[in-house]
């Protein structure tokens, strides 16, 4: 093997556009130290202390991580079926987690997968195992875990004509110990070359120069290691965007910070000055005979005794300043804010810009395959479309990780892995705008396909990527067959008592159990006999009004039952007040 093997890298293996991406994605001091520029124009001074001013506006980072949260938001729906138990436990966290960090399969992925995966458009992940301490595989100690590898530390690599991984080299940082072992005190570099030898796995260590340091086989026909890849990272237009706003933003910045301190000016007499000048270079004090005629320095009449000042003047917004009557008033002057109002407005363009071209990179991540289930998935478009293709993308993944899990265990049924198929970026305000435009529209058409149909579409659009297409399936379902074309309360309840609809069927199409009509029925009508008995008048029980007793359901009139005991109420023979038309009743 030769020694120039550490040195080989992939065709597609591109640091400088790496390094851009990653200091895009992470910020910081070290993306402001390495893209911001210095103006031609820019004196030295000028330029350090702008560069301390300069912050980074992290749009692109914020647009990345809006896509990340949309995918985390459903790994909740995972499902992870058959296979080993102890594969399924570690899934959950439990038995040290996946990654002997008591991480879960899900956080792993939202934390150590999906936003590398996204900024870069390439991760690795490692499946690593304990050491056998005896002769066989159940001698080993513990369960395989997971690592990630950054796209920078994935040098070289290729398959063959299956698309099996058949060679890697990847660069690994080990820590380098105090002499006492207790802490680390630097990073050594060194290199793992992993390659298929007779359908085995080989791992060499390597130092910086190429030579072997350890060698080591596996017993398994997989080279323990996944790579993840999208066609391209989705800063790969957008970094350029966010060095061009960074720079933008550092200008404006340095613009009303150094603005905010005024220029100071005062009116002199260039001819006045002169001659002071060479009176002083003739050694003839101010103050005397030969002094200037004050009218020669300040255009005013006035002449007491003034002469020209010589000494520095403080100047500031909280310094005061004297000035002679009849001269103008001293002032401040400021840059004009034109140049910083119109750079402003690019700065707001480029952060629309910077989201748009992130969109635009996922909705391009749409797939081309061409088998009878994928033409079905890529009828989706645009943004969701392509946060479906990273779904399936992260799917495949974890079932390559599944798999070299289950051969290091020696177990041939392997677990199955389903991701949702459908993401989607709305909020639940948006969702809930979408149902409640929708629900205007479903009584709108006197067809209860139409209305059903409604329905099926406001199920949708307020559980369509946050719930499982088997929820989905049950609440479908329980449209279709309804009894009753809406749910709406109002609807419902003035139907029932213009007597459009029978109370069994009222009651279940608002979500009760069928027979709870009979059973509110008899509750209904001891109440009713509850507050008659309690409302009846013992001395006149004849001339009991119903509708006025709250006993409603008793009266043909109850409206006219009020009215009736409203004005026995007002008789002007009962109320000496003065109140009613006691002529009425005489």
């Amino acid at each position: 093997m030769s020694n120039s093997l550490v040195y080989a890298r992939h065709p597609e293996f591109n640091s400088i556009e790496q390094t851009c991406w990653r200091l895009t994605y992470e910020g910081g001091s070290a993306f402001i130290r390495k893209y911001l520029q210095r103006h031609a124009l820019e004196i030295n001074e000028v330029w350090k202390e702008r560069g301390t001013l300069t912050y980074n506006p992290a749009f692109a980072k914020e647009a990345i991580d809006e896509f990340v949260r949309a995918i985390n938001q459903r790994m909740e729906d995972v499902r992870r079926i058959g296979g080993s138990e102890e594969y399924l436990q570690a899934c959950e966290g439990l038995l040290n987690g996946i990654d002997y960090k008591s991480d879960s399969m899900n956080a792993f992925m939202g934390t150590e997968v999906i936003g590398e995966l996204l900024a870069m458009g390439k991760v690795g992940v490692y499946i690593d195992n304990h050491k056998i301490n005896g002769a066989t595989i159940a001698d080993v100690k513990g369960h395989p875990y997971l690592y990630t590898y950054k796209c920078e530390d994935i040098l070289n690599w290729a398959y063959n004509e299956q698309q099996k991984l058949t060679a890697v080299l990847l660069q690994d940082h080990k820590q380098v110990m105090s002499e006492d072992h207790k802490l680390p005190i630097g990073l050594e570099i060194t290199y793992r070359y992993i390659y298929l030898n007779d359908n085995k796995v080989t791992i060499e260590i390597l130092d910086d120069t190429g030579t072997v340091i350890t060698t080591e086989g596996l017993n398994i026909d997989t080279i323990p290691f996944v790579i993840i890849e999208l066609r391209q990272s989705l800063l790969k237009d957008v970094a350029d965007y966010q060095i061009a706003l960074m720079n933008l933003a550092s200008s404006d910045f340095y613009y009303a910070w150094a603005s905010n301190f005024p220029i100071y000016t005062e009116q002199y007499n260039p001819m006045a000055l002169e001659r002071f000048s060479e009176l002083r270079e003739n050694d003839n004090p101010p103050d005397s005979e030969a002094s200037l005629d004050p009218d020669e320095l300040h255009p005013a009449s006035d002449t007491q005794n003034r002469k020209p000042d010589t000494t520095e003047i403080q100047v500031g917004i909280k310094t005061g300043r004297r000035y002679p009557l009849g001269t103008e008033r001293p002032g401040f002057i400021h840059p004009s804010p034109e140049p910083m109002e119109a750079a402003m407005k690019k700065e707001a363009q480029l952060r629309q810009e910077i989201r748009e071209l992130v969109q635009l990179a996922i909705t391009n991540l749409e797939p081309t395959r061409t088998s009878a289930e994928s033409k079905g998935k890529d009828q989706e478009s645009g943004v969701e479309s392509g946060l479906s293709q990273i779904g399936r993308l992260l799917n495949s993944a974890e079932d390559r990780i599944a798999i070299i899990w289950h051969k290091y265990k020696g177990q041939t049924t392997v677990t199955v892995t389903k991701y949702p198929e459908k993401y989607s970026l709305k909020t639940d305000g948006d969702r809930r705008r979408d149902s409640e435009e929708l629900q205007k529209l479903q009584n709108a058409v006197p067809s209860r396909s139409f209305q059903r149909q409604v329905g099926v579409e406001i199920v949708r659009a307020m559980f369509d990527g946050k719930r499982t297409q088997d929820e989905l399936a049950i609440m479908i379902n329980e449209v279709l067959t309804s009894k009753v074309p809406t749910a709406d309360p109002e609807i419902m309840r003035s139907d029932s008592e213009a007597g459009f609809v029978g109370d069994a069927t009222a009651s279940e199409g608002r979500g009760y159990l069928p027979g709870e009509a009979k059973k509110a029925s008899i509750d209904h009508a001891a109440r009713l006999a509850r507050i008659k008995e309690a409302q009846t008048s013992t001395e006149d029980s004849s001339n009991n009004n119903a509708g006025a007793r709250g006993v409603v359901d008793e009266s043909g009139t109850p409206n006219k039952d009020a009215e009736n005991e409203k004005t026995k109420s007002q008789d002007g023979n009962k109320d000496k007040g003065g109140r009613g038309k006691a002529a009425a009743y005489k």
